[in-house]
């Protein structure tokens, strides 16, 4: 019994690519195990759920697992803009969401002019998005939900810039909403890559200045970073659980304030989906 849990905490702390088994006998001793079950004993398949845990630590944050370029199909077009990532938030109609800025549908994302809210799902029939992991993968959305009043931060009215499409299948590298929001003096992390900087890595600290009226501010560590292309990506906490969506900034490149979506936000224009 002693080797079977052993077996089971090695394999909850390293990296869930492999398939695990729980295997329990016809006398009812059940062992873990890294091959399918004898055909004596009940087998359950414990991949999924080792994989789902697997995006707690910040190494796969790091790696870039989750977060992703997405190019978007619409109507009128596809175009690429921005960035996304997947949020394991399961819906009545999808497992989990990849998740984005609402104004990357409109002028600042490169389109005519906005998709409303009311018309995202009828104009926006999907995305394809390449992980901003060493091994990229894409990953595959179905078409844009409504969410009530989304759009862009910079307009009057509630800060809803939130746009989210449903992925068939669970994504193993999923992230996960925080519990509770960052206070002032919080440390966050933007999580993105860079254009034509490629040796910062995807982590981006900053300082929690603010977090009222939707919008969580942060001010950059060593002053300022070039931020083209990152509306949409998430901003973390120290545990690698999203705390908001970043959507811009304020000031200089010498001192810039990030804004981004709160979690308080979040959690609101989501909880209409369930």
């Amino acid at each position: 019994m002693k080797k079977s849990f052993l077996l089971l905490a090695l394999v909850l702390a390293a990296p869930c690519h492999a398939q695990i088994f729980q295997c329990t006998s016809s006398s009812g001793k059940t062992e873990f195990r890294d091959e399918p079950c004898d055909s004596k004993s009940t087998a359950k398949d414990l991949t999924a759920n080792l994989q789902a845990k697997s995006i707690s630590s910040l190494d796969s944050i790091r790696d870039g697992q989750s977060i992703c370029r997405p190019e978007f199909h619409t109507s009128g077009g596809n175009y690429r803009a921005g960035t996304a990532f997947v949020l394991d938030y399961p819906t009545r109609n999808a497992k989990a969401l990849l998740v984005t800025a609402q104004h990357l549908f409109g002028p600042d994302g490169g389109m005519p002019q906005d998709i409303p809210w009311q018309s995202m799902p009828n104009q926006v029939s999907g995305a394809d998005c390449s992980t901003l992991a060493r091994n990229s993968r894409k990953i595959s959305s179905g078409s844009a939900l409504a969410l009530r009043d989304a759009q862009s931060f910079s307009r009057h009215g509630n800060n809803r810039d939130i746009a989210a499409l449903p992925l068939k299948d669970t994504q193993p590298f999923a992230m996960k909403l925080a519990k509770s929001s960052p206070k002032p003096g919080d440390t966050v992390y933007l999580v993105a890559q860079l254009l034509g900087d490629s040796r910062s890595g995807l982590m981006h600290k900053g300082t929690v200045t603010g977090n009222k009226a939707g919008l969580l501010e942060f001010a950059y560590e060593g002053g300022g970073i070039s931020l083209q292309a990152t509306s949409g990506a998430p901003v973390i906490n120290e545990s690698g659980e999203v705390v908001g969506i970043h959507v811009g900034a304020r000031g200089s490149l010498g001192q810039m304030t990030g804004l981004a979506v709160n979690l308080n936000q979040i959690s609101s224009v989501l909880s209409t989906l369930q």
